[in-house]
């Protein structure tokens, strides 16, 4: 595995040879990581037994300036990951593959030293999962595909003109998001360092000041749809979907807050109570209301979302609370997409695609 990551480095460092000019602003990096499964449940203990390695291929892009948000996010950098990790356990869990793109934000810089925190969020393949017959101790999910996230806080350093040492500590998760039976999911530590190498010469960066920022509030409607499976044994796909209005106060560049209401619509909820005598048409809704942050980059933002129920409460199991992560990605001025993921606290729910207009 170790001279695939090798021989693909090679090819594109070749391919830049013949064309730098394709690859302006562009880095590539290899790594390694070495690290532990962080046992979220105590059956996990009886069954990792080795630690977590992982061997990783980068391709990242730097940010010169070119707008405001890239100054005002002091130049952060953006690439794609190529991941392969063994998760401490091969009989049990197996290897993941995964890809994902992330984004780095710089959080100090000098001289020849940068201090970096990283988020990325993608997809992995894991090669085992549950089998009732033979993989029976594999409770960590009950899907192949899952999501991959990963948080790092890191520092570079400029080794040469072209040449850079990175090292740093990360922590992963990768789960199905409800989509499959079991979905505990897992997480692991990590310490990683490795190399890199500017493929060209660099843009210099932008030091012009921002534009003034005004101001404002705005209306946003949305309408999402999803689904979950509610136990390992049971096939069925219940559908979920949510309609949400919110009022926006767009208080500064980069961050807004908002309070909004949600009628929610779960059709899983007779299979989870399980008993027809109590269950009602109307426990399939629920409403609420939320308030929000927003992290806004561009067109793209992260919510945060945290609400009550009120009105139609959850008869299943007696949740006040919900949560919302939402990825935002705005077409234009009105129209946007959401990935988003529904939850109690730590509680995963399910998954959401939506679409939204702003006013």
């Amino acid at each position: 595995m170790k001279n695939y990551w090798l021989v693909l480095l090679l090819m594109v460092c070749g391919h830049v040879a013949q064309g730098q000019s394709r690859w302006h602003d562009t880095r590539v990096y290899a790594s390694y990581q070495q690290g532990a499964v962080v046992p979220e449940y105590s059956s996990f203990s009886y069954v990792v037994n080795d630690y977590v390695r992982s061997a990783e291929l980068i391709l990242q892009h730097e940010t010169t300036g070119k707008n405001d948000w890239e100054i005002a996010y002091r130049f952060p950098s953006y690439g794609i990951s190529f991941q392969y990790a063994s998760l401490g356990s091969k009989a049990v869990f197996g290897n993941e593959f995964s890809v994902f793109p992330y984004c780095i934000f710089h959080l100090y810089k000098h001289n020849r030293f940068q201090l970096d925190q990283q988020i990325g969020l993608g997809l992995g393949y894991s090669t085992k999962k549950l089998d009732l017959q033979s993989n029976y101790l594999a409770v960590a999910t009950g899907s192949h595909v899952n999501a991959h996230f990963t948080l790092r806080l890191g520092g570079e350093y400029r080794l040469t003109e072209k040449t850079l040492l990175r090292t740093g500590i990360a922590f992963s998760h990768f789960s199905n998001g409800n989509l499959q039976e079991p979905n505990l999911g897992l997480n692991y530590l990590t310490l990683y360092a490795g190399l890199g190498l500017k493929l060209s010469a660099e843009t210099e960066k932008n030091a012009n000041t921002l534009s003034a920022w005004t101001r404002s509030q705005n209306w946003e409607f949305i309408y999402a749809m999803g689904g979950k499976r509610t136990r390992s044994l049971d096939s069925r796909y219940y559908l979920t979907s949510s309609i949400s209005g919110e009022w926006k106060w767009n208080a500064f560049r980069k961050v807004r807050f908002g309070i909004g209401a949600d009628f929610f619509y779960d059709s899983s909820t007779r299979a989870e109570l399980n008993n027809d005598a109590i269950y009602q048409k109307s426990f399939d809704y629920r409403t609420g209301i939320h308030i929000s942050q927003q992290l806004v980059y561009n067109h793209t933002s992260i919510l945060l979302q945290e609400g009550i129920y009120l009105g139609l409460v959850d008869r299943v199991n007696g949740y006040v609370m919900y949560n919302r992560g939402i990825v935002r990605q705005h077409v234009n001025d009105h129209l946007f997409f959401s990935l988003s993921l529904k939850s109690h606290l730590h509680i995963l729910d399910y998954p959401e695609f939506g679409i939204g207009y702003s006013l």
